[in-house]
């Protein structure tokens, strides 16, 4: 097999489009195609030298979990219940969970084989890069913020899913999926990889793999914050098309009520001194902040902050030209506290010709109110010498940097862009030619 050291600038270039694709497949998915979904199971099931199974599918967990319950129980209504032409005495065939079984084929058969052709041939050279592109992105973005999340929050007691055959794979199969693309192994047989991704093509969600029945689940619809957490504020975070929905709050499971009642604003302090869960009290004051405002969120614990600092900044005259001539005075009033493990502090920003205050957020390890507020501007590391001035509209900033600022700034890259860094209170506020 021919090894491959190096990819070309027109390889490099597909890592992101291809990574997309993949990422596509779960975020846009268009729901489950149940006659390809059957196709592959019962290749799955031959595969792992299985007999052919019975094939049903939910559109939940919780619907397949209801129907293994109502199989193991043998009711008087199975064939009403579950909508499938299943014998009454089903469940005294299903007589192991064979996920271990179809795992360990799987395994061996196809992510070990295909690691012992390709992934060792190019691992040293190329392969770290990919797999952090790729692969664990992928990984991250489905199998630990949702498929592993999801199911921590539906219970305790539910049928053990298979852990091969669902889409926390996309991530090891996206990466070796990358490498087929490139038509460069093409004397490697793909065979058994094409029909797993076919399988994973189909939109299953996971699959209930047991010896005479598969249980398949469609993928749901999520919707997640900027750091891909389980996140919304107006409705469910996860809704399969069953109906059944799941509330996160930032990743954080929160229950239906708690929710409704955050969202129609009659949460009280005295609801959250209440609750227990730290990580569900943290995501209740992020509620409040992102749907209400911080001034909201300050006002919600203002029994509980103390004041700690304040500073005044007024800039000189000659920063007024251009402007309405307004007195250009700020006077920032840093705010500490919390309850319990929660720790909070909140810049208070005045202006007095204006009249106008509003609160915002900053880290708790901030001790004075200049460096607070500064904390909130950030700047790419390698120009953060290079700042000629800094204007500020609310919390918007508007940089202008030194001729040799924006030389560097036009030779950096994405990632050198996305390295950002803060300065000191000190620095901020000499810069700050005018705040409006």
């Amino acid at each position: 097999m021919k090894k491959l050291e190096v990819l070309t600038d027109e390889q490099l270039d597909l890592i992101e489009p291809h990574r997309q694709i993949w990422l596509d497949k779960f975020y846009k998915n268009q729901g489950i195609d149940k006659e390809l979904a059957v196709k592959q199971i019962k290749w799955l099931y031959e595969f792992c030298g299985k007999k052919e199974p019975q094939i049903m599918f939910m559109d939940s967990p919780v619907g397949v979990d209801i129907l293994l319950a109502t199989i193991e129980n043998k009711g008087q209504n199975i064939r009403a219940n579950i909508r499938q032409s299943i014998e009454q005495n089903i469940w005294d065939n299903i007589r192991d969970n064979i996920w271990d079984n179809i795992g360990a084929n799987i395994r061996a058969n196809i992510e070990q084989n295909i690691w012992a052709n390709i992934g060792a041939n190019i691992w040293d050279n190329i392969g770290a890069n990919i797999r952090d592109n790729i692969w664990d992105n992928i990984r991250d973005n489905i199998r630990d913020n949702i498929w592993a999340n999801i199911g921590a929050n539906i219970g305790a007691n539910r049928q053990p899913r298979a852990f091969y055959g669902n889409c926390s794979d996309y991530g090891w199969m996206a990466f070796y999926d990358y490498f087929q693309s490139l038509n460069h192994f093409t004397d490697y047989d793909w065979t058994n990889f094409n029909q797993f991704k076919s399988l994973l093509d189909s939109g299953i969600y996971e699959l209930v793999t047991l010896e005479g029945v598969c249980v398949a689940c469609a993928m749901p619809k999520v919707l997640q914050d900027a750091e891909n957490r389980l996140h919304n504020t107006e409705k469910a975070a996860v809704i399969f098309n069953d109906g059944f929905s799941m509330h996160f709050i930032h990743g954080v499971f929160i229950t239906p009520e708690l929710f409704e009642i955050l969202k129609n604003g009659t949460y009280s302090f005295e609801d959250w001194v209440k609750e227990e869960n730290e990580e569900i009290k943290s995501a209740c004051l992020s509620f409040i902040e992102e749907t209400k405002g911080s001034e909201a969120l300050y006002r919600f614990l203002s029994a509980y902050l103390k004041e700690v600092d304040t500073y005044t900044d007024k800039k000189d005259e000659k920063h007024l030209n251009g402007t309405t001539r307004g007195m250009n005075i700020g006077v920032y009033t840093l705010f500490k506290g919390g309850y319990g493990e929660v720790e909070l502090a909140f810049v208070r920003c005045y202006c007095p010709s204006t009249d106008r205050m509003f609160f915002l957020s900053v880290d708790p390890e901030n001790t004075n109110a200049k460096d607070a507020i500064a904390s909130l501007y950030r700047i790419p590391r390698k120009v953060a010498n290079e700042i000629k001035y800094i204007q500020r509209q609310g919390e918007r900033f508007s940089t202008v940097l030194t001729d040799k600022g924006n030389e560097i700034l036009s030779a950096m890259g994405k990632e050198e862009i996305s390295d950002l860094v803060h300065i000191s209170g000190n620095d901020y506020f000499y810069k700050l030619t005018y705040e409006y």
